[in-house]
């Protein structure tokens, strides 16, 4: 905005305002993450400081989901505590997809 009133003021000539905008369009984004956390204080807080809470629905989003998030929402969800899961099949059994399913 400073850039165009200096422009239309004719204060800078329109090249320079060109050549100033295409400086600050390619420069920006690179140099504002470095300027812009420090100088609002947008840094996360670190882990286990006063802060560091984040709602449940941001988990997995701001930090990664831990095994304390899923304890934590198996208790208050009131779901049973599974030691160990047995994925495996037990051998008598077979898949109806195997083929055992009767026909027409």
């Amino acid at each position: 905005m400073g850039l165009w009133a200096l422009c239309y003021g004719e204060v800078i000539t329109r090249w320079t305002f060109a050549l100033l905008i295409i400086g600050v369009i390619t420069i920006g984004p690179r140099v504002a993450p470095l300027i812009v956390p420090r100088a609002l204080g947008l840094v996360p807080p670190e882990p286990g400081t006063a802060g560091a809470e984040i709602p449940i629905e941001m988990v997995g989003i701001d930090r990664p989901f831990a095994d304390a998030d899923r304890m934590m929402l198996d208790s208050v969800l009131e779901l049973p505590v599974v030691e160990s899961l047995d994925l495996e099949m037990p051998s008598d059994t077979v898949p109806a997809s195997v083929g055992l399913a009767k026909g027409p």
